[in-house]
């Protein structure tokens, strides 16, 4: 994506997602950001804005100034895309719409990432992964039978619209090479939960059955969820009635192989609750490295339960270099994850490391035309922030 220009006026995960993207992939983002700075700074050791905000340069205005609409409004003409995450109308009221924006910059690619969207009752809402995950239905399947429903710890939501939403940006770069023509698109994170939850609304609509929570196990197969081993948590996934006989084979289990109950995938999961009681007491006395061992060996899907240490540390993870070491200013040497995918001679690469508040306004706003007096006076004034102070 090299020689496309991107404006982010985005705050949180979504919305940066999105963007770093575009930017691991050559794009030159230029993110957006309060004079105070993006909340995600300043919370959880700032680890959320660092792991989404490299490859992008970064300048500090505020929008609500005549003068930094005229600057942002500047940098929006020379641009391929404008991607923004602030709830539905609020960029309305900062003269900065889809309709004035695509004014000054017909070919705009303008992508708004929000909640709900930009249309139905309740477009004006604010949202966060956990509530649409909740608001999807994802949250009803999640937790153990009979307790509370638990809710996914990462935010998978958010990071789906991200992709979702370079995704329509680059079908809508595609489209403009050959129509010459920008577009709006409106993207949000109930689409993603909903596009998640496809497969058991189908399943609904034909059955009229609603998914239970099953913990960490599945409707189609059992057993197909994590066992307690000797040591730790391990996931066992049994797919079809051949492994299953070589599961119960590898583990001296074959009085279970001939048992009617269990020989049958359908009668496994009607039978679910017996056959997993039966089969967590004989997994106990199995380490985890004997049952990755074993039950590898002959196919079956079998692998610890790891930690975040444990991850950083996995031979495979190393091997993808799916986790990747980037330096910092007061932080030091942190550790980020690679966007996945690339092409066989090279993978994404982390060419500028996350800014620090405001580090690029002098040098952004010197490449949309303005003098170093111009950029003094917005300094003093208030209206921009550099750092380091120039």
């Amino acid at each position: 994506m090299e020689g496309i220009r991107a404006i982010e006026l985005c705050h949180a995960i979504a919305g940066p997602c999105c963007t770093a993207l575009l930017a691991d992939m050559g794009a030159d983002v230029i993110k957006v950001e309060p004079v105070t700075g993006e909340y995600s700074r300043y919370v959880q050791h700032a680890s959320i804005f660092l792991n989404l905000n490299r490859n992008k340069r970064g300048i500090a205005l505020d929008l609500q100034t005549d003068r930094g609409h005229e600057l942002v409004l500047k940098l929006i003409a020379k641009s391929d895309v404008l991607v923004e995450s602030f709830t539905p109308g609020t960029l309305d009221k900062l003269g900065l719409s889809y309709e004035v924006v695509s004014k000054e910059n017909p070919a705009i690619i303008y992508c708004s990432v929000s909640g709900f969207g930009h249309s139905g009752p309740y477009q004006k809402r604010h949202a966060v992964d956990p509530l649409v995950q909740a608001m999807s239905g994802m949250l009803s399947m999640m937790g153990e039978p009979g307790h509370p429903p638990i809710r996914i710890g990462p935010p998978t939501i958010d990071f789906g619209t991200g992709v979702f939403g370079a995704y329509n940006i680059v079908l809508a770069l595609l489209n403009r090479q050959k129509s010459g023509q920008g577009q709006r698109i409106d993207i949000a994170l109930l689409d993603t939960a909903a596009y998640y939850m496809g497969n058991f609304i189908a399943d609904y609509s034909i059955s009229g059955q609603i998914p239970a929570p099953l913990g960490s196990g599945s409707s189609l197969f059992v057993p197909y969820q994590v066992f307690q081993a000797k040591d730790r948590f391990v996931f066992i996934g049994v797919y079809d009635d051949d492994t299953w006989k070589e599961f119960c084979r590898i583990l001296g289990l074959e009085d279970l192989a001939g048992n009617p109950n269990y020989a049958t995938n359908e009668n496994r999961c009607k039978n679910r609750h017996e056959l997993v009681k039966i089969l967590s007491k004989v997994l106990q006395q199995h380490s985890s490295d004997e049952l990755v061992a074993k039950l590898t060996a002959i196919d079956v899907l079998c692998g610890p339960v790891l930690d975040v240490s444990d991850v950083i540390d996995d031979p495979q993870v190393k091997d993808r270099k799916l986790v990747i070491d980037v330096d910092y200013p007061y932080t030091g040497t942190i550790k980020v994850t690679r966007t996945p995918g690339g092409f066989p001679a090279e993978v994404p690469q982390i060419r500028l490391r996350p800014p620090l508040l405001g580090e690029h306004t002098n040098q952004i706003m010197r490449e949309a035309g303005y003098t170093k007096a111009d950029i003094d006076s917005f300094i003093n004034d208030g209206i921009v922030f550099q750092y380091p102070i120039l």
